[in-house]
C-alpha cells in the first residue's frame, strides 16, 4: 500500500492509514527497509530530520537559496542533539543534507 500525503504547511508529511499498521512493523522496517525524505530547511524541518534519523535513513531537502549549504556547514561533523520534552536525548545524524 502507498502512503498518501497529508499537506501541512510547507512540508508534506506521508501518513498511514491506522488500518494498515501491524503489531509487528519492525520487523517488517528491517526486512524492507526505507528512507525518509525531509522536505524543507525551516525549525521543523530540523526537528524532524533529527528525529527520524535516529531511526531511518534520513536525506533532507531545502530548495531555498543556500540553506542547505548552510544547514550542512552547521552541522558539520557533528550529530544533532535533540531534546525531547520527557528530558530524553536524542542524537542523530541525517544520511545527506542536499538542495538536489
Amino acid at each position: 500500500h502507498i502512503p498518501f500525503p497529508c499537506w501541512t504547511g510547507p512540508h508534506t508529511v506521508f501518513a498511514v492509514p491506522s488500518s494498515l499498521i501491524t503489531p509487528n512493523k519492525m520487523a517488517e522496517e528491517e526486512q524492507q527497509p526505507f528512507t525518509v525524505l525531509v522536505c524543507g530547511g525551516g525549525n521543523a524541518a530540523q526537528v524532524a530530520t533529527a528525529m527520524y534519523s535516529a531511526r531511518y535513513s534520513t536525506i533532507a531537502v531545502s530548495l531555498y537559496a543556500d540553506e542547505a549549504a548552510k544547514w550542512k556547514q552547521t552541522l558539520g561533523d557533528d550529530d544533532f542533539e535533540l531534546t525531547l520534552d520527557t528530558g530524553k536525548v536524542i542524537k542523530s545524524r541525517p544520511d545527506d543534507i542536499t538542495n538536489d
